[in-house]
């Protein structure tokens, strides 16, 4: 029974986090423009490009659409960093594993411990 354990390998770990360091400038920013209000701002903004419409200095108006834009960024990634280590934190208790092959104590939920096992009780 013991080599069966080491032989059928599952992954249990816990992983909420919605970006990596490559997608979340662009998973950001297209969460951020399915927002109606955000495409208005920068519509507008825009516009005080166009000299026939133009109310004052254009890059004046990006201004404010652009410091929420970061703002809610710098919100998002906060969030998700304290996602990633809420789930380390999960990942690394102590718990007993039930298997058809063996039964572990102590293991940690973020290893390989059997094929099909539930968690019965954390330490």
């Amino acid at each position: 029974p013991r080599r069966a354990c080491a032989q059928h390998l599952a992954d249990n770990r816990l992983n909420t986090t919605k970006y990596t360091l490559l997608s979340f400038l662009p998973k950001n920013l297209f969460e951020q423009f399915h927002r109606l209000a955000n495409v208005y701002f920068v519509f507008i903004a825009l516009l005080n490009f166009v000299p026939a419409v133009n109310a004052f200095q254009p890059g004046l108006a990006l201004a404010p659409v652009l410091f929420i834009l970061a703002v809610t960024a710098i919100k998002d990634l906060w969030e998700d960093y304290s996602r990633h280590r809420s789930d380390h934190e999960i990942n690394h208790l102590g718990c007993l594993v039930f298997s058809r092959w063996c039964v572990q104590q102590g293991g940690v939920l973020g290893q390989h411990l059997g094929v099909q096992y539930d968690v019965l009780d954390h330490e």
